[in-house]
């Protein structure tokens, strides 16, 4: 038995790969509970990451690699009206892959530097909660993905997840409902 995360997923490896459905099984992903306590407050987190207190947070979270959009977010938010009404926090570590110094690069030529914090670091379990609090919505700008644990974490704290439709993530969100939901790949829709 071959177990997936999703529909879409699912789909993809039968369409190539000759094998039975019926041995086949989707397994949601399941909703985390790990993040739920913490010693570190929401205003202690705004604090740390130097947020201005009267702005929401739209925030990403996660290892940043090519295939998470990190780069297509920025381009995103430089084009949303959101950009002098919120703040933008990108939340994790990079990969060898994302050139850490180009994003930043990008984010000081969009003049976003006072509005977009880049924070390249892993996030200990007991900052997890306090930085969903801080955030209005979850920003999931994916080019590929077959499932996320993030957007169930953006549920688990009540936010509204913001997907791109690739893999499994379009499943688990409801356009308009539960969340919204972007073209992948494409900046200037998810700006709107």
């Amino acid at each position: 038995r071959i177990f997936f995360l999703s529909h879409s997923v699912r789909r993809e490896f039968l369409l190539r790969v000759h094998f039975s459905e019926a041995a086949t099984t989707v397994v949601p992903h399941p909703r985390p509970t790990l993040f739920a306590e913490s010693v570190v407050t929401p205003e202690e987190m705004r604090a740390r990451l130097a947020l201005d207190e009267k702005l929401p947070v739209l925030l990403f979270f996660g290892v940043l690699r090519q295939s998470k959009g990190v780069e297509d977010l920025v381009e995103a938010y430089a084009m949303s009206r959101s950009r002098g009404s919120a703040q933008l926090v990108i939340a994790g570590r990079a990969t060898t892959f994302i050139d850490i110094a180009a994003l930043r690069a990008r984010i000081e030529e969009h003049g976003l530097s006072s509005r977009v914090r880049l924070e390249n670091r892993y996030f200990d379990a007991e900052e997890v909660a306090p930085l969903f609090a801080l955030a209005r919505a979850v920003v999931l700008p994916y080019r590929t993905a077959a499932a996320s644990g993030v957007l169930h974490m953006a549920y688990a704290f009540g936010r509204l997840p913001i997907v791109t439709d690739v893999g499994g993530l379009a499943e688990d969100v409801i356009d308009g409902k539960t969340g919204l939901i972007a073209p992948a790949k494409n900046p200037q829709e998810l700006a709107r």
